[in-house]
């Protein structure tokens, strides 16, 4: 897969790089990117704190960073562990009111949340 999107974004001419590594501990240094995201990673792994506390350290302050999990939000121990490591690098969002849009499908399982 990865040998699959470096082909990829070669052939785009794009400058960057597909890598594997331990989600636990990335092999990024600190605020490195101003967008990140897990597409059905994080809540596959061992200890998810952790591995959300990682993506939380590689992205810039003032960043995004876009979780896409299956289940209820409000049941997801792992994104509270998120949002208060997110206010912890990202003092700019204490005592902000986010508002969060959830939308459920007929699955009980399966909800989508954005805030704004």
């Amino acid at each position: 897969m990865i040998e699959h999107f470096n082909a990829c974004v070669t052939a785009e001419g794009l400058d960057t790089e597909g890598r594997v590594m331990d989600c636990h501990a990335l092999d990024l240094p600190d605020d490195a990117f101003d967008v990140t995201g897990s597409l059905f990673g994080v809540m596959l792994v061992p200890d998810q704190p952790q591995a959300l506390r990682e993506i939380v350290r590689v992205t810039k302050p003032g960043g995004r960073v876009l979780l896409i999990a299956y289940g209820n939000p409000a049941e997801f121990e792992a994104l509270h562990v998120f949002i208060s490591q997110h206010r912890r690098w990202s003092p700019s969002s204490r005592g902000r009111r986010r508002t969060s849009r959830c939308s459920s499908s007929r699955s009980p399982t399966r909800t989508s949340c954005g805030s704004g």
